[in-house]
């Protein structure tokens, strides 16, 4: 007989003696003593981890609708020891002692599972992923993360991703698990519209000279969140001294919801006749407290246009209401005539 024929019996009797099994009498009697038997009880050492290039930098938000591919690599290694004698890896002698079956390899199930709020949606490639305990093997599959069309703007979540290994009780491996993480932040995202209703499809639109004229800016918000609206006049004649000014220059409003901010217009009291053009700047920001730089938190500006605003001079005015009184006197003469010859006509 060989050495190593002969230390396999030694090798099991003092594996016997030294792990002695956690069992009862009864189970010891309804399932055998050596299927009970924990000869071993080792460490295991799960690894998972991300490809950090398929996922955002910190503090980069992801857009609406879009879909991260992240590859994830998965390990597992069982730490033999010391005393375990290497030929017999790989042996149905060496598979029973691990695992309680000789016909058992060294091919284990390492079960994935990803945590995650309830506005993205994370699901895994492959729940039960398959390695090789004993070799240090490395398997990979895909995690995939969507931002939620109906998510609301800058939120914040840790995707948790677990790896656990979960041997039976009789193996001689103990139980082990990894997490990784990392952050994600759903995107500002959608625009806003703007409306000046008394100057839509107007050309010119005339505003009385020496009185303010007030127009309704109407603006809805279409954002995915609360927003916060600064508003900037740009005047391409300020050589007329127009008087151009806002109920406010800033406005708070819900997601989907519409807000108004009055324009204010008085003329100059030149006499002549003036026509003014220029514009409204509006820029939506989030309302969002989250420490981001500006370019994430704000959106896309717009611009409307004010048109023509016209003002007559003072003395076309005056003209007007002279013509007008004019008429009015014609229009009475003839009254009183006509009135004063029907009386003769029946005298």
């Amino acid at each position: 007989m060989d050495k190593k024929t002969l230390l396999i019996p030694i090798i099991i009797i003092i594996l016997l003696v030294t792990n002695l099994p956690k069992t009862t009498a009864a189970e010891t009697q309804s399932t055998g003593i050596l299927d009970n038997l924990r000869f071993i009880n080792t460490n295991s050492t799960t690894e998972v981890s991300l490809d950090q290039t398929d996922i955002p930098s910190s503090g980069v938000p992801i857009d609406l609708n879009k879909t991260l591919m992240i590859n994830v690599t998965v390990g597992l290694t069982g730490k033999l020891p010391s005393l375990f004698p290497k030929f017999l890896v790989g042996t149905k002698i060496g598979n029973w002692i691990m695992f309680r079956d000789k016909n058992k390899n060294s091919t284990v199930n390492v079960t994935l599972s990803v945590t995650n709020s309830s506005w993205c949606k994370a699901e895994l490639e492959k729940k039960i992923i398959k390695v090789d305990l004993l070799s240090n093997s490395k398997t990979s599959t895909k995690l995939m993360v969507t931002i939620k069309e109906t998510s609301l703007a800058l939120q914040e979540d840790q995707i948790k991703l677990k790896a656990e290994f979960s041997p039976p009780e009789s193996w001689m491996f103990k139980p082990s698990e990894n997490e990784t993480s990392f952050k994600i932040i759903s995107k500002y995202s959608g625009n806003i519209k703007a409306t000046i209703e008394p100057l839509e499809n107007v050309d010119k639109f005339i505003v009385k000279p020496n009185v303010n004229t007030t127009l309704p800016l109407n603006i809805t918000n279409n954002f995915n969140g609360e927003t916060k609206v600064k508003i900037d006049f740009n005047n391409d004649n300020p050589e007329l001294n127009w008087s151009i000014s806002l109920s406010q220059n800033e406005i708070t409003i819900p997601k989907g919801k519409n807000g108004t901010v009055n324009i204010i217009i008085k003329p100059s009291s030149s006499k002549e006749t003036q026509e003014l053009k220029g514009n409204f700047t509006l820029t939506p920001k989030s309302t969002v407290d989250i420490d981001l730089e500006d370019q994430y938190l704000t959106g896309n500006s717009i611009k409307i246009s004010i048109g023509t605003l016209v003002k007559k001079s003072t003395e076309d005015e005056f003209e007007i209401n002279t013509n007008m009184l004019i008429i009015l006197i014609v229009i009475i003469l003839i009254l009183v005539i006509t009135v004063l010859m029907i009386r003769r006509k029946k005298a």
